[in-house]
């Protein structure tokens, strides 16, 4: 598809926020050089938050598997 674009002149860009993808003429400008100030602030909130859910998740998923290989531990100990 993007080859395809290119004989007509198109360059593909794609939004940081949302990952939608759309063709735009070559001769504009970047897609840099059209961020304000203001939608740079906001890329950077939203990835500040997306790490700190990630950072969350982590930690969740850390804590329940030693819960999870604790209680296998304490199973086979009694047992045996």
């Amino acid at each position: 598809m993007d080859r395809a674009a290119n004989w007509f002149f198109l360059k593909p860009y794609s939004c940081r926020g949302c990952r939608h993808r759309f063709y735009g003429r070559r001769k504009d400008l970047s897609i840099a050089a059209m961020r304000t100030e203001l939608t740079e602030r906001f890329a950077k909130a939203n990835s500040d938050r997306r790490w700190r859910r990630r950072k969350r998740e982590l930690l969740i998923y850390g804590f329940a598997s030693l819960a999870v290989i604790a209680m296998i531990y304490f199973l086979a100990q009694q047992r045996a």
